[in-house]
């Protein structure tokens, strides 16, 4: 679900610009790459639709609404990863202030600590302390070169899901090497970033190298955009199509072996001890026995969202790509009249918030308990949609930036200024 949980802007500190993007390049348009803002923005709808359920008594929905519910699942949040990645690697290029080290840790600090907070009370699966991750680690991303970014992406892409296979069978050790209730929910916080949770770090941290990559291109140049676009679907579609293959062949993965789902962690659940993934852990969230699940190497080539497969992480990110390059490839006339997505994802960690207080305590809990039609229950849903699109541009109206972004850059940056463009 992180966030962006992109540092955060002022009106005079544009991110997204062409002259931010690429300083040597005279072809970019003028003005904000509003297409990067689009993106994000239908990330966080597609995040929105995994995180109410309208499916029940008052039936399924079918159609192109089923066909939205069903391929953003483990997919919009991935494109939330990439763009993060991407802002970094622009306002770095820049010289912008919100990249130097002591700022990123704080904001890495910050997220870590308000992601972990949200998932100890009202969200378990809360995606901001894996951003605050990443940004811990942005400074030493951030002096690699070309060949040491695209390491660590395959490090992440390629070899987080061969981790994956054997990493249920290693939570019990890990967690056990200290004694008591508090040391194991510590380590076991840490191994459930790293490994074991929903968004496992070892893997994720290759999608973030992945948009670090894309923002060190000119991505205000058309050419650029197209190529980014053409190659990026293909990929995507090739992964598709190889791993139907693999799978009419040799089969899917035994049932119940799911690597991208968690291999034991103490926090998933939204207080200690409840571990929703793994029976390695008792009521009061200490260790039982040791539970060894076989790998199961038919897991590489899942597709499916979350699935943790390798054909997941490179299909996905494709298409994180892939989409990422048709906003910005949208006619100019196209960005305008979408402006209210443009300001919502100018403001991500606020629409971010703002989403999971409507899924939870407004009314997430009516659509899906409601005794409604599967036709009302989906336009309550785009009625939510609407309201969370409809608060964010009266934050922009307003203010000018999200509430949120306003305090993470007080807290981050306080009164320095940023470089002059």
């Amino acid at each position: 679900m992180a966030t962006t949980l992109d540092p955060p802007r002022s009106p005079a500190d544009p991110v997204e610009t062409s002259r931010s993007v690429s300083t040597r390049s005279t072809r970019s348009r003028p003005g904000r790459l509003v297409g990067i803002d689009i993106a994000r923005a239908l990330a966080l709808l597609g995040m929105f639709t995994q995180h109410v359920v309208l499916d029940g008594d008052g039936g399924q929905s079918t159609g192109w609404v089923a066909l939205v519910f069903t391929e953003s699942a483990g997919r919009a949040s991935v494109l939330f990863f990439v763009l993060s990645g991407v802002s970094l690697s622009v306002i770095a290029a820049r010289g912008s202030a919100s990249a130097a080290t002591t700022v990123l840790v704080r904001r890495g600090f910050l997220l870590l600590t308000g992601g972990l907070l949200l998932t100890a009370s009202i969200w378990p699966a809360s995606i901001l302390q894996h951003y605050g991750v990443a940004f811990l680690a942005a400074p030493l991303l951030l002096r690699l070169g070309w060949r040491g970014l695209t390491a660590v992406t395959a490090a992440g892409l390629v070899g987080g899901p061969v981790l994956l296979l054997f990493a249920r069978n290693w939570t019990s050790e890990v967690v056990g090497v200290v004694e008591g209730q508090a040391g194991q929910w510590v380590l076991g916080t840490a191994w459930d970033l790293a490994v074991s949770g929903l968004y496992p770090m070892v893997l994720w941290i290759g999608f973030f190298t992945i948009g670090m990559l894309i923002g060190r291109l000119d991505l205000g140049d058309r050419r650029i955009q197209w190529r980014l676009a053409g190659p990026a679907l293909v990929a995507a579609l090739l992964v598709g199509f190889t791993a139907a293959r693999l799978t009419d062949r040799y089969g899917s993965p035994d049932p119940g072996f799911d690597p991208g789902s968690g291999s034991g962690s103490l926090v998933d659940g939204g207080e200690l001890g409840a571990a929703p993934f793994d029976e390695s852990f008792d009521a009061e969230g200490f260790l039982l026995d040791d539970v060894h699940v076989e790998p199961d190497a038919r897991a590489l080539y899942e597709v499916a969202g979350h699935s943790g497969g390798m054909g997941w992480t490179l299909q996905t990110g494709a298409l994180a790509v892939g989409v990422m390059a048709l906003a910005l490839l949208l006619p100019p006339i196209v960005q305008r009249g979408l402006a209210p997505l443009a300001w919502m994802g100018s403001m991500s960690l606020t629409a971010y918030v703002v989403h999971i207080v409507l899924v939870t305590d407004v009314a997430g809990p009516y659509i899906e308990n409601g005794d409604w039609s599967i036709l009302t229950r989906e336009l309550a849903f785009a009625g939510l949609l609407v309201t969370m699109t409809a608060a964010c541009a009266l934050f922009h109206l307003t203010l000018r930036t999200g509430p949120l972004e306003w305090l993470l850059k007080q807290f981050t940056l306080g009164q320095r200024k940023t470089k002059p463009s």
